[in-house]
């Protein structure tokens, strides 16, 4: 799982073993192939030394916006 983290534009990547960093590798190749060299200047991408605790946090934020007002409404208005 990717996360943003902050205004420094870090984000890291919460998976085990050497599995997160072939993953955190695959996904600064597609970053830095799609994005402009301009928004990538400070980004920094690595793996996270928390364990499971960024995944924890993940869930908590997505709960939270699908859950708010807006999200809830989004998800039982009707569609256009």
């Amino acid at each position: 799982m990717i996360l943003p983290t902050g205004a420094h534009q870090m984000a890291t990547c919460a998976a085990s073993g050497q599995l997160s960093g072939e993953l955190l590798a695959g996904i600064r190749g597609v970053v830095y192939r799609r994005a402009l060299p301009l928004s990538t200047r400070e980004l920094r991408m690595e793996v996270s030394q928390l364990g499971e605790w960024p995944v924890v946090g993940a869930t908590i934020l997505t709960v939270q916006h699908v859950l708010s007002p807006a999200g809830v409404a989004s998800m039982i208005a009707p569609p256009a």
